[in-house]
Order: structure tokens, then C-alpha cells, then sequence
């Protein structure tokens, strides 16, 4: 499970996580709870998660599940009720999902409603904010120094694990000197090399190149194909380089320029979000134009039975939820099925409907 810390722990959720969410048999439990990330209140979480498995085993019994086969499925969170651990590493909020023969959960860097739900789908309205159009973003801040990847929003940055990007440039064309590969074994990071002139300057910008292709290669396994744009914090040459040998989408065109080193996290974070703050603005304003275009076309609908076909077969291509309505799993299950069909998922900044969520078409 990917994470990143800073103000809390936070685990990373994709359009892929979401997706396969939805390729999941029930009977399906969702549960979302508040948490807290410092001090005694850790310890609410316990309690909390006590009760709410307490009522999932009762809705499960109303749906004519067998006791054993309940307790079988909620073992999981059982067994975290009592890890002290996991509770002193907590964000603002937590679901987890539980299924037969499945289970997972994730630590949000958001304020959730206490809720079980039990059904044939998992709920995730709630997760639509962090999925697109909701200011997700990723900051990579690269020198020949240091590299550093962090997972943002408008509100919040924490720092995610590298895994398989290298940290510096001296780990990442290690194998083209021996001796540097064995200084970065030993824990030395070396120091950047781009200070040469004249022929020298070709060379060095030819291992900067290099080292730019690791780091999207290690990115392009750490992150996939997370549909978020990603600000560069570097040095403003840095930026055509990255663009240039990079298969990630979308690259952000502005650059938080000069060296990121000694810049903290908050500092990037405040540079950052002016990059991207316009195109989540424009993503939604441009759904939401569009719908009202539509209107009366066929191609903009927002009845929750007509919303909820037309995802299961595929034509959704933009589903916005808005404010109105009661939501249920038909909302939940027009959600997972755009995602599974390629449609955009959008947290509608506007009521554009007294209905819970509303679709523009592909046909």
C-alpha cells in the first residue's frame, strides 16, 4: 500500500484502486470513520471501529448473511481494533472495505461522515474528491542531489516513499563507475557533477539526461498511470528534459523553478498549487458547461436509473455528482462502472441538478 507522511499518514488511491473495487463480489461492507492523528483522541479510533463492526455484523445478519460467515468476512477489521500501532499513524479519516475473501483500507486526507454501508457494491461516493477535479496533484522535486515525490491537494502535502526512483544522480548512474557504485552503496550520495565548461558541459548534460530517464522510469512503476498532474520543482532546464523522455500525461508546463533542496515540503506545496490550482477549476467548469450545452439533447441526463444503464453499458463519459439527492448503491455502482469504461469521475462544484449526480454521454 503506498503512503505518504507529513501531516498524518495518508495511502494513496488511484482510479485503479477504485476500479477494482468494483470488480469485488459481495456481500460488500464499507466503512468510514473518523480519525484522529495525534494525542489520546488515537485511541477513540479503537472504539470506534468496535461499534461499527458491532453494527455491520448486525446489517449483514438483516441481510440473511450467516453469523459465522459474517464474523469470517469482519475479522479483519476485528484485528485491527486492538493494534495500537495502526492508530498512532492515522490521518482525518478512514475507510475499509470487506468482502469475501477480501480486504482493504485506506488512511484520508479527508473529514468523513461515520457510516457502514452493506450491499452488493462498496460504497465510494465519498472517495470521488480524490480522484480527479478535486486539486490531487503530485510535486517532484529533483536535483542532481536529492530527489523527493509528494502526494498533494489543495489543503495538504506529505512525502511519499521513492521505492524504485532513485534519490540522487550518483545512485541512479552508479553502474557507470565503480567506484561511485560503491560509495552509493556505502551510503554516500556524492555531489552534482554539472559544473564543467566547454566539451565537459556536453557530457554532463548528457548524464543529466540519463539521469532524468531513471527517475521517470522509477516514477512510471511508483505512480502508474495515477491520473493527476505533477508539478516539477527544479532548476528550469530540468523541465524540457523531463517532458521530453517522460510518458507520464500530464506534465505540468510550469516549473517551481530553482534548486528545491533546501525548500520544505509546505513551501513546494505553496508554490505548487498556483500551477495547477486553474486547470481543477477549469476541469469542472468546463463539465459543467458542457452539461448545460447538452440539456435537452439526449446526451445530459440526470435520472438515477437512466445514469446508472448508461454507465453499466458504457456510455458515460463524464459522471458529475452534485449536491442533491439521496444517494444509494445505484450512485456507488454509476460510479465504478464509469471508472470501468474510461469515463472521467467529477466532484461537481456546483448543483447542477436537485438529483445526486448528473451525465453527459458518449452517444
Amino acid at each position: 500500500m503506498d503512503t505518504i507522511h507529513g501531516r498524518g499518514t495518508i495511502d494513496l488511491i488511484s482510479t485503479d484502486d477504485v476500479r477494482r473495487l468494483g470488480s469485488v463480489a459481495g456481500p460488500c461492507v464499507s466503512v468510514y470513520m473518523p480519525t484522529h492523528q495525534h494525542g489520546a483522541e488515537t485511541r477513540q479510533g479503537a472504539v470506534r471501529l468496535r461499534n461499527l463492526v458491532a453494527k455491520a455484523v448486525d446489517d449483514l445478519t438483516r441481510a440473511d448473511i450467516p453469523v459465522d460467515e459474517a464474523d469470517e468476512l469482519l475479522a479483519p477489521l476485528r484485528s485491527l481494533i486492538d493494534d495500537g500501532e495502526f492508530w498512532q499513524h492515522q490521518s482525518s479519516g478512514l475507510v475499509l472495505f470487506a468482502a469475501p475473501g477480501f480486504f482493504t483500507y485506506r488512511r484520508l486526507p479527508l473529514d468523513v461522515v461515520e457510516s457502514v454501508t452493506v450491499g452488493t457494491t462498496f460504497r465510494v461516493v465519498p472517495l470521488v474528491p480524490l480522484l480527479s477535479g478535486d486539486g490531487r496533484f503530485f510535486v517532484l522535486a529533483l536535483s542532481q542531489n536529492s530527489v523527493r515525490l509528494f502526494d498533494a491537494d489543495r489543503f495538504r502535502i506529505g512525502e511519499l516513499d521513492l521505492g524504485p526512483v532513485p534519490t540522487s544522480i550518483a545512485e541512479a548512474l552508479a553502474h557507470e563507475d565503480p567506484e561511485r557504485e560503491l560509495q552509493v552503496r556505502a551510503g554516500g550520495g556524492g555531489t552534482a557533477l554539472f559544473h564543467g565548461h566547454g566539451a565537459g558541459d556536453e557530457v554532463d548534460k548528457q548524464r543529466v539526461e540519463r539521469f532524468i530517464r531513471a527517475v521517470d522510469a522509477g516514477l512510471s512503476e511508483r505512480i502508474g498511470d495515477a491520473d493527476r498532474p505533477l508539478v516539477l520543482a527544479s532548476v528550469a532546464y530540468y523541465l524540457p528534459i523531463l517532458k521530453s523522455v517522460s510518458t507520464y500525461p500530464t506534465i505540468m508546463d510550469a516549473v517551481v523553478e530553482g534548486n528545491p533542496d533546501h525548500r520544505t515540503a509546505e513551501e513546494l506545496h505553496a508554490a505548487a498549487w498556483p500551477v495547477v490550482e486553474q486547470r481543477f477549476t477549469a476541469e469542472s467548469a468546463r463539465a459543467a458547461e458542457r452539461y448545460r450545452e447538452a440539456r435537452g439533447t439526449g446526451k445530459a441526463i440526470d435520472d438515477v436509473d437512466q445514469v446508472f444503464e448508461a454507465a453499466v453499458a458504457g456510455r458515460v463519459e463524464a459522471l458529475i455528482l452534485t449536491d442533491g439527492g439521496p444517494i444509494d448503491q445505484r450512485v456507488d455502482r454509476s460510479v465504478l462502472d464509469t471508472l470501468a469504461h474510461g469515463g472521467r469521475v467529477l466532484a461537481g462544484s456546483e448543483n447542477l441538478t436537485e438529483r445526486p449526480l448528473a451525465a453527459l454521454l458518449r452517444y
